[in-house]
C-alpha cells in the first residue's frame, strides 16, 4: 500500500426527504449525513439528522396538480405527513430551523475531504440550496 493510500479522507455522504407532488415539491422536510474518514472503519462517526421546523407544517403535505386550465388543485394528503409529524414531535430535538442546519452543514462540510450520496444527481441540488442559501 503507498503511503497516500493510508492518509484520512473524511466524507460527508448527506442524504434528503422532500415534499413531493406538490408546490413544494423541491422542499426539504428531512436531512441527515455522516461524516467520517473512509480509510479507517474503526474510527467514529458523526450522524447528524433534522427535520426542517419551516417545513413542517400540514399545508406542505398537501399534493395538488394543475388542471388544464392551469390552476392547482388539491388532489390528497401525503401519506407520510402522520408518521413524520409524529416522529418530529415525539423528538422535539431533532427539529431546528433552516439556518441552523444549513451552518451545521457548512461547518462538517468544510472540514470533509469530499461529498456524495446514493442519489447525487439529486442530492446535489439540494446541496447548492445549503450552500447558496435558497429555500
Amino acid at each position: 500500500m503507498s503511503p497516500r493510500g493510508k492518509e484520512r479522507f473524511v466524507a460527508l455522504v448527506l442524504d434528503t426527504e422532500t415534499h413531493f407532488k406538490s408546490l413544494y415539491n423541491k422542499l426539504i422536510y428531512h436531512i441527515g449525513w455522516t461524516r467520517g474518514d473512509i480509510r479507517s472503519p474503526e474510527s467514529p462517526r458523526i450522524y447528524r439528522e433534522f427535520y426542517i421546523k419551516e417545513f413542517l407544517p400540514l399545508e406542505f403535505w398537501q399534493h395538488s396538480y394543475l388542471d388544464k386550465g392551469g390552476t392547482r388543485r388539491f388532489w390528497k394528503n401525503d401519506s407520510r405527513a402522520t408518521k413524520v409529524q409524529t416522529r418530529a414531535f415525539e423528538n422535539p430535538d431533532l427539529v431546528k430551523s433552516w439556518e441552523e442546519i444549513r451552518e451545521q452543514f457548512l461547518f462538517d462540510a468544510s472540514v470533509s475531504d469530499g461529498i456524495g450520496s446514493y442519489n447525487w444527481g439529486f442530492d446535489s441540488l439540494i446541496d447548492a440550496q445549503i450552500i447558496l442559501k435558497i429555500a
